[in-house]
């Protein structure tokens, strides 16, 4: 019987929801990136930012890039494009978006700029949610966040 209750208690305790420590750190890491690299302090309501990194899949990047430029993506999203290569192709001079160009790939520093594009959605300066944007799912993860 003793053992029946410990492995209940036991199996309570883990199902128990908590916010895990990864998501606070992510979160922090993240808001830390925005302020250190490019003078963002990241505001206490809901927020969507866009990343489309360096390095990973680059025909993802380059199709997510082209939705930004035809203005697709919803205006209050803010977009920080890699560009390393300080490529004239990856820069848009009239934008509806606020767009932030990380010249030195800092964002490959950290495990959220690496891979594939992502719409990040904070609230609170707390990451609720990560989109990776795939080439199975571009199409239905920019067309849900318009």
């Amino acid at each position: 019987m003793k053992n029946s209750l410990f492995i209940l208690f036991i199996l309570l305790i883990g199902c128990h929801k908590k916010v895990p420590e990864e998501v606070n750190s992510e979160s922090k890491l993240f808001v830390g990136y925005l302020k250190k690299t490019f003078n963002i302090d990241v505001p206490d309501k809901t927020t969507t930012f866009l990343l489309i990194p360096c390095t990973g899949c680059k025909g993802c990047s380059d199709r997510t890039f082209l939705r930004v430029k035809e203005g697709q993506i919803d205006s209050a999203t803010i977009i920080i494009i890699c560009n390393e290569r300080h490529e004239a192709e990856y820069y848009i001079p009239n934008s509806k978006n606020k767009i932030y160009y990380d010249k030195k790939n800092a964002m490959g520093n950290y495990t959220f700029g690496i891979g594939y594009p992502a719409f990040i959605i904070m609230d609170k300066k707390v990451i609720l949610e990560i989109k990776y944007i795939s080439p199975m799912s571009i199409t239905d993860t920019c067309s849900q966040l318009q």
